[in-house]
């Protein structure tokens, strides 16, 4: 059966605390000037459903927060999640794959499991950057390169979708999503205008990186 958006949509609400852990706010803790990104914009590229924007908009208090995606039915549900923030909020549609160029300026760009799927890293890293203020943050998290026993094990322990699945669709998922290493994401985030200030895993197929524009 064809995955049509919605069901997209339930598979990232039920997989988010999942990601989103204690793990990965405590990476954010003291690696982060909270007082550069306070009063700033916050933007999310693959805002999917909106939940890490809300979540961030809790946080960090920004001026105003921007979510971007594709999906007219996930910026729906973002704009639902993101009401009780109390924060001025625009969403953009938008196709990042055939139009990586964003259309504004952020103190610190998030996003999660998104980037690794992009053909052409090297035009929507100088995207990035050219959207980040001096000093901006860029923060990714993403499916990372790791076995397929790794993957397997981290399957079996979820619902929904990834639930029972066969070999023959853990193989096809592994493909898919085990691209790039952390050391990958150093070297690319380096190689465009990045400093590094932290890497971390969340589980054995999720990590995520901590970067400023120099």
């Amino acid at each position: 059966m064809e995955r049509t958006a919605h069901d997209f949509m339930v598979r990232m609400v039920e997989t988010y605390s999942r990601v989103h852990s204690p793990r990965y706010w405590n990476a954010l803790e003291g690696n982060i000037d909270t007082d550069f990104v306070k009063g700033g914009i916050i933007a999310d590229l693959g805002c999917g459903p909106g939940l890490l924007l809300r979540d961030l908009g809790r946080k960090f208090a920004p001026k105003k927060l921007v979510g971007v995606d594709l999906s007219p039915v996930m910026l729906q549900r973002a704009e639902v999640e993101t009401r009780s923030v109390g924060v001025d909020t625009e969403f953009i549609q938008q196709h990042l794959q055939d139009d990586p160029q964003l259309k504004f300026s952020a103190h610190a760009i998030f996003s999660s499991r998104v980037l690794r799927s992009f053909e052409d890293q090297q035009a929507i890293m100088n995207s990035i950057s050219a959207a980040l203020e001096d000093g901006g943050y860029l923060v990714i998290v993403d499916w990372i390169r790791a076995s397929i026993r790794d993957y397997l094990s981290w399957f079996s322990q979820q619902s929904g979708e990834f639930e029972n699945l066969t070999p023959a669709e853990v193989i096809r998922y592994h493909r898919i999503f085990s691209r790039y290493s952390l050391e990958d994401w150093e070297y690319i985030v380096e190689n465009h205008g990045f400093e590094v200030i932290h890497t971390f895993q969340i589980d054995a197929v999720h990590g995520g990186i901590i970067a400023r524009k120099l």
